[in-house]
């Protein structure tokens, strides 16, 4: 029979659960076990059990607090000690990557783990990786009651938090330092899991949708594959479950932290079964561990190819969908937190899935855990709750009055389903109006749904995000508008995002530059503030012209991102808005040049018809650009189709004077209406 001892999850300088009957049990039991809860020398309480091998007792709730105990288990001759164990707030952190990323890679870590130092009873228990020599790591095929070898609980007042979850320990310091609240972190996530490798065989198998999925994407293992088939070893169906979440199976969480989805940004069938797996996760870990609370965070923006390529929207949409319908659950946005890959001090840290700015995320989850836990709030961060149509108009109705916003990000379908970037304007407080000349019959909406979401600005009186919306859950088609970074022209710079650290890039990138394909020498293309909502810009062309340059010039927008869409193969008429600010301006249109090399151009519409373009005048004008008839380089017009559209990777706006100029472009707008 083995040592006498206590299950290897407890140990010395733990937390555990505060205001619950709690249990604790152990292994190597002989006959008689009385275990004790010593305070200072005096046993506060007292338990005993007759076991052969396995032994559990349980006790009263414990306050939670400063207090230190021990807990003392005798059998005969044989004893097992803790020390330093305090009743506090539990936390199971579970996930992939982006929560077990370490303190120590990202932004602010030096001021985080000072802070950290602080706090005497914020402790935690980093369950890592144990791989096997060839580097594999096998898991179990059946649940343990017992962790493989010893872990040892941590105080992050000695560690400072160095080496575990930065998402997790930045939300646990903000948490203690306000509510002086003990925190004991699990910390079960590891890089690169997927979802059904936190949840039993019997559930996965148990539900039709699931396997059907685990089956066609290659993920059910059954039992005579198990642990055969290298390289995805450590993430198969269960192992993750069977190896590190059964053990823990008896203790109460007060909450668990979920970041995790990466691994499922493929397509709309992937986020189904995404959906439906997170409900069972949350319900089966509640029956084993307690009704804690559930704070998921969506996943970072970025572009993965696989799939419709449009996977992460799908995995937070339906990590959203999950939260709002179970109780004691709360989502977290993060589409408006700028990601960032490199560390301030020149670090390379870097990899194009993980921003190192994990720290305001972290805040966040601690925000939420205090408004929910100490104040019973629900809901914290507002949403679109209810849309209302009314012929061309949708009113979105919004769980919150609003603060700072933009009339960016929105777009509106008619009842063909096809979208067109939608005009918001401010009925009420809570109420915004929704408007396109190209759909007669508003249908649905769709706010921040798109891959490039870090200029869109949606928030409540304290500044919190609303969430992404849509009106139906849906595979994104080709009538969906994902709103180009360029096209309000008021945003320096967007993030360029691409999953991958072979051959995947992650960077800012300028939405405008002086004109590429004319090779504009002397233009500077600038944003200047104005206010509008308190938060726009505007996009300047200034200009000194030379003969050099035939007196041509131009802007030129990023039409080719990676993960986005520029339209211009979706629409009939790109539509302009330009000011000429100082100096006498012709208006040449959009210049363009495929992949081929070829190089177009798309004049004004509404320009001079003998020789197609138009002068710009003050005030603002509109010109329409006819997006399907082109002109060749020999002045051709030539029937330009949308499969040609889509080879377009570079673009201007072109211009001519004679002399130094200044433009304000104010918008573009893609339009089926000329």
């Amino acid at each position: 029979m083995e040592k006498f001892r206590f299950a290897r999850i407890f140990g010395s300088d733990m937390v555990l659960q505060r205001d619950r009957e709690w249990k604790i049990w152990g292994y190597g039991a002989k006959g008689k076990v009385t275990v004790c809860l010593i305070q200072n020398g005096v046993t506060v309480s007292e338990r005993a059990v007759t076991a052969s091998g396995e032994f559990s007792v349980r006790f009263a709730p414990v306050s939670g607090g400063t207090a230190a105990y021990e807990i003392r288990a005798v059998c005969g001759e044989e004893r097992a000690e803790l020390h330093d164990v305090v009743f506090g707030d539990v936390w199971l952190a579970a996930g992939q990557s982006n929560m077990e990323y370490r303190l120590f890679a990202v932004e602010g870590r030096e001021e985080e783990r000072d802070r950290a130092k602080k706090l005497s009873r914020l402790r935690y228990i980093e369950l890592s990786e144990i791989p096997d020599a060839d580097g594999e790591c096998r898991r179990p095929y059946e649940p343990q009651s017992d962790l493989k070898r010893e872990f040892y609980w941590k105080r992050a007042s000695e560690t400072g938090g160095w080496e575990t979850s930065a998402v997790a320990l930045s939300a646990a310091v903000r948490y203690t330092e306000r509510t002086g609240i003990p925190v004991g972190i699990i910390n079960v996530s590891v890089g690169g899991l997927s979802i059904d490798a936190y949840l039993r065989r019997e559930i996965l198998e148990a539900d039709e949708i699931i396997m059907r999925h685990l089956k066609s994407s290659g993920r059910y293992v059954p039992k005579e594959e198990f642990n055969a088939v290298p390289g995805r070893i450590f993430t198969q169906m269960s192992g993750v479950y069977n190896e590190k979440i059964a053990p823990l199976i008896g203790l109460g969480f007060q909450s668990m932290l979920w970041y995790q989805g990466e691994s499922s940004c493929y397509d709309f069938d992937f986020a189904v079964a995404y959906r439906k797996m997170f409900s069972v996760l949350i319900d089966d870990y509640r029956r084993n561990f307690g009704e804690f609370y559930v704070v998921a965070v969506q996943i970072a923006p970025q572009y993965y190819h696989y799939g419709d390529k449009c996977g992460y929207l799908y995995i937070n949409e339906a990590l959203e969908d999950v939260c709002r319908a179970k109780p004691r659950c709360e989502i977290v946005p993060i589409y408006d937190l700028e990601p960032r890959w490199l560390m301030e001090d020149g670090e390379l840290f870097y990899h194009p899935i993980h921003p190192v700015n994990k720290i305001p995320i972290g805040e966040r989850i601690a925000e939420v855990l205090y408004r929910c836990i100490n104040h019973n709030e629900e809901e914290i961060f507002p949403y679109i709750k209810a849309v209302e149509y009314e012929g061309k108009i949708a009113r979105l109705h919004l769980s919150r009055e609003l603060g700072k916003w933009k009339s960016r990000g929105f777009s509106i379908a008619g009842k063909n389903g096809k979208y067109y970037p939608a005009s918001a304007e401010c009925e009420t407080a809570s109420i915004l109006r929704l408007f396109s000349e190209d759909v007669e019959e508003a249908a649905s909406v769709c706010f921040a749904f798109c891959q490039y979401q870090d200029n869109f600005v949606l928030q409540d009186t304290e500044g919190k995000p609303f969430l992404p919306f849509r009106t139906k859950r849906e595979p994104m088609h080709a009538g969906y508008y994902t709103h180009p970074s360029f096209a309000d022209c008021d945003a320096a710079e967007t993030y360029e995002s691409c999953y991958g650290y072979q051959s995947g890039m992650t960077q800012k990138v300028p939405t405008w530059l002086p004109g590429k394909i004319y090779r504009s020498k002397h233009v500077d293309i600038s944003f200047e503030k104005k206010e509008e909502n308190g938060i726009e810009n505007c996009l300047f062309v200034t200009a000194v012209p030379k003969n050099e340059e035939y007196y041509f010039f131009g802007a030129s927008p990023a039409v080719c991102l990676s993960g986005q869409r520029n339209h211009l193969a979706d629409y009939g008429y790109l539509k302009v808005k330009l000011n000429c600010a100082e100096g006498d301006v012709e208006f040449r249109g959009l210049v363009v040049r495929l992949a081929s090399g070829e190089i177009f151009r798309f004049p004004p519409a509404n320009g001079r018809p003998e020789d197609e373009y138009a002068v710009l005048m003050s005030p603002a004008s509109v010109f329409v650009l006819e997006l399907q008839t082109a002109l060749a380089e020999d002045s051709s017009k030539i029937e330009f189709s949308q499969q040609q559209r889509r080879e377009i990777c570079e673009a201007e706006l072109l211009f001519r004077s004679r002399k130094y100029c200044r433009i304000k472009v104010e918008g573009l707008v893609f339009t089926d209406h000329a």
